[in-house]
Parts: C-alpha cells; structure tokens; sequence
C-alpha cells in the first residue's frame, strides 16, 4: 500500500486541487469550486490559514485529498465551521478518516481561538455515491440537514416572463448596493445553520468579489420605502460556469437566491429567476445550473414551472454542534 504524504495546502496547490475537485465532481458532486480563478480566491480567503485550516496528502506527487477548515461567521449566537473533506475514490480507504479526525479537532481549536464563549455548529457535504463516508459522519454525530439536488435548465427554450411584484424594482447586480445586499443577505439566512454569514471582509469572496462572478446576470431587487432604510429586498447572484457544462458551452451557475422574511411568498424569486435567466440567454450562455434542497417541495415546483429539471445528481448536508468540552 502507497503510504500517503501529508502537508498544509498552499497557493501553487491550485492546478493539482482543480484536477482532483473535478474528478470528484464527476464522479460524485457536491458542489465543488472547479475553476482555477475560484480555487485561488478560496485559498486566499480572508481568515484562512493555509498553514493551520488546510490539509492535502499526496501519492507519489499527486493531490490525492484536501481537507480545509472555514469559518463561516457568527449567526445567531453560534459559530458556523464549515468542513471540507474532498477524497480521490482510489484514496479513500487511507484519506477520509484521517482528514475527518483533523477536521473536527482544527474546528475545536479554531472555535477556541476565534469564538471561545460561543457554541459552536458544524457544517459539511458528502456525496451520495460516499455510503462510507456518510455513516462515518453519522457515527460522530452529524445529521442530515436536508439532501441537496442539482437541477438543470437549457436556456436555448423561452424563458418565461414573470413581473416583479408592484412596487419592486429588478436591476442587475450594482456595486453601490454591496453593503446593504450584503445586509440582506445575512437576514435571509439568518435561520440557515448551514449558510454562511459573511462580514465586510470575507463578504466579496462568498460571491460578488469571486472572478467569475456575473454582474450583469446577477438580480437585485429594491424596494424604496423599506422601514429600515435597506432598499435590498432581494437578491440572485449567478456565476459563470464553463467547466461542468458537458458541451462545452457556456453555462452559469444560479449560485444564491434570497429574499428578506417580511417578502417571502410574494413571487419575488420567480421574478428574480426569469430575469437572471433572460439576462443568461441573451449574453449568450446555453445551460444554467442550481441545486434545491429536496425537502424544499415549493422551490422544485417553482423551479419545474420555469423549465428546470431534476439530473438525479446530489449531495447530503449535515450539521453536528461541536462540544463545548473539547
């Protein structure tokens, strides 16, 4: 048996990590960054200690597993880690326990060091076709939060015109709505033990400061006399997404839907959606891409209605609270 090298990640690591995640998205994805402008900027993500949160192990030179602790910020009251445990199917009998009991131990020390008097909730994805590794996870602790599935539509077919809601303005991604988008954001997901809560500094890296964002196609939606002052009600940010289009065409990625909770359930997400796939469609891109959670059964049906289909392709979320003790 090869026996596997270990070491901290670090920047000239970006090719060898964008080979082995898109073989693993291939065989069994979860959602993984594929594109070598996304592995950077997640390698320099603000707060992300190479040397202390990452992991890989080689075999005989090649990037066989990475492994990456990431804090996910603070909300409501709770430290959100994000575990990231990515595994070559020809490594996974050497590499998914040892990456899990590192994970969950640089978790404990991170959550000492950033947050000590805060519990702490762990957060990670395993792939449906890794039965071993979701009962290792099982065994430690984590549930499932929901399974998540990857839905596809082609955009050469109409799109379908959906209004915005009286009152409510639809504009494409403005950069001098950053900061109350960001804003938004964080009162949509607030409940979302599994989203991240970003702050000023990690907030451009989560989707509007990534290279392949899409400003253009990416939605906000503003409502002037909000009580608050925040004209941000909405929002849908798409992000190009070349690599996982079997065609080889342009594809894009419908990357992070929200709504504030005082305008949920008005149409505002059907709106949203048409008017970013509309944008989609005419800059030339064929293919767009989202994943829903499968318990979500109104998103499937608003996603259905817009011409979205089920691949049969997904991925569990699990979550488990880190012990105080440890």
């Amino acid at each position: 048996m090869t026996v596997l090298r270990w070491r901290p990640a670090a920047p000239t690591d970006v090719d060898a990590l964008a080979e082995l995640f898109g073989a693993c998205e291939q065989s069994d994805p979860v959602g993984l960054d594929l594109e070598l402008d996304q592995l950077r900027a997640r390698l320099a993500m603000p707060g992300l200690d190479l040397a202390r949160d990452t992991l890989v192990a080689e075999d005989a030179g090649r990037i066989v597993a990475y492994g990456e602790t990431a804090d996910m910020g603070t909300g409501p009251g709770v430290l959100r880690i994000r575990l990231t445990n990515v595994v070559d199917k020809s490594a996974r009998d050497q590499a998914t326990r040892r990456l899990h009991d590192w994970l969950i131990e640089r978790a404990s020390q991170l959550r000492k060091e950033r947050e000590p008097d805060l519990p702490a909730m762990l957060g990670t994805r395993c792939g449906a076709g890794d039965p071993e590794r979701l009962q290792l996870l099982t065994e430690a602790g984590f549930s499932v939060v929901r399974w998540k599935w990857t839905l596809v539509r082609d955009l050469n077919a109409p799109v379908p015109a959906t209004p915005a809601p009286a009152g409510i303005e639809l504009v494409p991604f403005d950069q001098r709505y950053d900061e109350q988008t960001l804003l938004a954001h964080n009162e949509a997901y607030a409940d979302d033990q599994t989203a991240m809560i970003p702050d000023g500094e990690s907030w451009p890296s989560h989707a509007t400061g990534l290279p392949t964002f899409l400003p253009d196609a990416s939605v906000l939606a503003l409502a002037p006399d909000e009580p608050d002052g925040n004209p941000v009600i909405g929002f849908l940010f798409t992000l190009d997404h070349v690599d996982v289009d079997v065609d080889g065409r342009p594809a894009v990625l419908l990357h992070c839907l929200g709504t504030r909770p005082s305008w949920r359930r008005r149409g505002l997400a059907s709106a949203m959606i048409g008017n970013a796939l509309s944008a989609c469609r005419a800059a030339g891109h064929h293919r767009a891409e989202l994943h829903v959670g499968g318990d979500n059964e109104e998103a499937v049906r608003l996603y259905t209605r817009l011409g979205f289909a089920d691949t049969g392709r997904g991925h569990a979320i699990l979550t488990c609270p880190l012990p105080t003790d440890r």
